[in-house]
Order: structure tokens, then C-alpha cells, then sequence
């Protein structure tokens, strides 16, 4: 416009400067868009008829191409205030779903802590329920295993009394009588000559009786024992080979043992209980054994590290599914009667469990047998 008309400055229908200097200037032009006049361009110079008319057109396009900014300015601000507004909303609804799933998140957390200890609570009370029946199966047990050598011991000291009886009078006969005559008689009415062969047997089958129980006794304190926290550190290595070496093979018996314990695995238990544990297991794999064979100790940690698994193999007669099924229950033996108290796997369980271990027993008539010790590892 200004290389067309000089200076100029255009005012809107109400007055206000849109484009220009305002100062006083000799000539003015109404501007008219669509038959209504929008403003007035106000210059200095006088114009001819068609500058007039280019003046006009550029105006005119000036003032639609800024009305289709203005449209689309106003569309974008409109758009961007909806965008926003739907994102405010938007975010407010997350917000109510982020603090509603929140809640939801702590309750179910609560739900499941209180769940992890009703279970536990529960897995309490079922351990100690079954504790409670295998105390109640070996008091049973007790009473009928301890029963039975107390009956012919306390049989054999009555007759023992009998014997006794006899003998005393024959030693007052001794002193008293006149000839050899009526010691004769009084031997052979009384059966002296029996009651002395007969009174050292009852003795030999009392004493048996009496070791028996004592036996029994003592496999009883290890059981009753076994929650002891009299733990110390033990290297599995030397623990176990040590025991092993220890094991007695009878005269009648070659057995082969052999070790493949190497790993560094460290434990804590109660080093004597834990010795009887494995003493047992392997003169039950001894007993197994009727001549010849072997018995194989290993050593396996876990993949975790967590945990390092004792494991003794024979190849011994083995034993059938139903009487597998059986090696835990008081008082059960498959050995000959007087030669095992029925208490060694029982006792065994018993202790590894309070260890925080586990027994696991795996066997086959004929075949052998192998059973695994598993205790936690103790780590730095």
C-alpha cells in the first residue's frame, strides 16, 4: 500500500488505529467489505480512479486472508482448549482410578499378609497336631515295646526268689545236717542242679531285657531332644567323613564304603544329634547287607546353594513299597526280634526336621536303598 498511495494509516468503524502513523492527512477512503463499511484509510496524497480501485482490492484481500487466520486462530485455540479440557478430564479420571487401584492394592497386600499368617498359623497347629499323634503312637509304642521285657523280667525275679529260696535252705541244711544222706534228698527234691542252670539263663534274658529297654530309653532322649537349639558350625566335608570312618563292618560282612564329599558347603546343627542321625541311616545300610556289597556316601548342593543334600546309597536287599511306606512309624523294624529297637528313622525325620532339613527314602526290593539328608547351607 505505501509503494501505491505514500504514508497512510487506517482506522476500524469505531475508531482505533489498525495499520499506520495516526497524523492529519488531506484525504480519506471508506473501506467497504460485503456493503459494509469496516474502516476508513486515511492519505496525503491525492489518488486517480484506479489506484483507488487496486487499493481497495489489496485491502480487501489483506482483510480476508487475516479473517481466514483469525478463523483458523480461533478454531486452533478452540481445538487446543478442547484437547486440554479433555485431558484435564482425563487425568482427573486416572487419578480417581490410580487412587481407587492404590487402595485396592493396600487392602489385597493386607489380605494377603493376614492369609500368609492364618497359614502359617495353620501349618503350626497341623505340625504340632501331627506331632502330637506320633508323640501319642510312641507312647503306645513305648508302652508296649517296654512292656514286654519288663513281663519276663519281672516273671524271671519271682522265680528267681524261688531259686533263691532253695538255695538258702540248702546252705542252712549245710550246717545243720548229720549225713550226706539228707543233703542228697533235699538236692534232688528241690532240683538244686536245675535251679542253677536255669537262674543263670533268667539272668542272661534279663539282662537282655534290661539293654532293651535301656535302648529304647536312650533312643527316646535323642527324640525328646531334638528341638535343642545346641547348634554349632560344621563343615559337611569333615563332619560326615569323620562319621563315616567311624562306622564298624562285621567280621562276617565286606562292605565297601566310599566317599564323594567335596563341596565347601557349611551347616549349623546339633552336631550330636545330627552324628546319630547318620550313624543310624548307615548301619541300617549295613544291616542291609547280608555278605558283600558297598555303600556309597555322596554330597549334592543345590542349584539354589541354598541348601546341601547327604546322600547314603547301598546296594542291600531293599525294601518293598508297603514297607517303605512304613519306615517312619515308631517302633517298625524288618530287623530280627531283640536286634533293633524300631526308633532310628523315626528319630531321624524327627531331627532333621527341627533342623529346618528334610528326609527323603527311596527303595527297591532286591536293589537297594538310598536316603538323602537335606540341610539349609550356612551363608556368610
Amino acid at each position: 500500500l505505501k509503494n501505491l498511495i505514500g504514508d497512510f494509516y487506517i482506522i476500524d468503524n469505531k475508531g482505533n488505529l489498525v495499520l499506520g502513523d495516526k497524523q492529519e492527512y488531506r484525504y480519506s477512503h471508506d473501506i467497504d467489505i460485503e456493503f459494509e463499511t469496516v474502516g476508513v484509510l486515511h492519505y496525503d496524497d491525492e489518488l486517480d480512479e484506479s489506484t483507488i480501485t487496486a487499493v481497495d482490492t489489496t485491502i480487501k484481500m489483506v482483510a480476508a486472508a487475516y479473517q481466514k487466520y483469525i478463523m483458523a486462530s480461533s478454531l486452533h485455540i478452540e481445538a487446543i482448549h478442547a484437547d486440554y479440557e479433555e485431558i484435564k478430564t482425563k487425568k482427573e479420571q486416572l487419578e480417581i482410578s490410580e487412587e481407587k487401584y492404590r487402595s485396592l492394592s493396600e487392602q489385597l497386600d493386607a489380605r494377603v499378609k493376614q492369609q500368609v499368617l492364618v497359614i502359617e498359623a495353620k501349618q503350626k497347629q497341623l505340625y504340632q497336631a501331627e506331632r502330637y499323634s506320633a508323640i501319642g503312637r510312641l507312647a503306645a509304642g513305648v508302652a508296649h515295646e517296654i512292656n514286654n521285657p519288663m513281663g519276663f523280667i519281672l516273671s524271671n525275679l519271682n522265680t528267681s526268689k524261688t531259686y533263691v529260696a532253695n538255695l538258702i535252705g540248702f546252705g542252712e541244711l549245710l550246717t545243720t545236717a548229720a549225713d550226706k544222706a539228707e543233703l542228697d534228698k533235699y538236692w534232688k527234691e528241690h532240683e538244686i542242679e536245675y535251679d542253677l542252670e536255669d537262674f543263670t539263663d533268667l539272668i542272661d534274658e534279663s539282662v537282655s531285657g534290661g539293654e532293651r529297654i535301656k535302648a529304647i530309653v536312650s533312643a527316646l532322649m535323642v527324640f525328646s531332644d531334638a528341638d535343642i537349639e545346641a547348634v554349632e558350625t560344621v563343615s559337611v566335608v569333615d563332619f560326615v567323613s569323620s562319621i563315616a570312618d567311624q562306622i564298624v563292618i562285621p567280621d562276617n560282612k565286606t562292605i565297601t564304603i566310599s566317599k564323594d564329599i567335596h563341596e565347601a558347603a557349611v551347616i549349623r546343627c546339633n552336631p550330636g544329634l545330627l552324628k546319630q542321625v547318620i550313624i543310624n541311616v548307615l548301619n541300617n545300610s549295613v544291616s542291609a547287607i547280608t555278605e558283600t556289597g558297598s555303600i556309597r556316601i555322596e554330597e549334592h548342593v543345590s542349584d539354589d546353594h541354598d541348601s546341601v543334600g547327604v546322600i547314603i546309597q547301598d546296594d542291600g536287599v531293599g525294601m518293598n513299597a508297603e514297607t517303605l511306606g512304613k519306615v517312619y512309624d515308631p517302633f517298625f523294624t524288618t530287623c530280627e526280634v531283640g536286634k533293633g529297637v524300631g526308633l532310628g528313622l523315626t528319630v531321624a525325620k524327627e531331627v532333621i526336621v527341627s533342623m529346618g532339613g528334610d528326609i527323603s527314602i527311596s527303595s527297591e526290593s532286591g536293589v537297594g536303598t538310598s536316603v538323602t539328608l537335606s540341610l539349609p547351607i550356612l551363608h556368610e
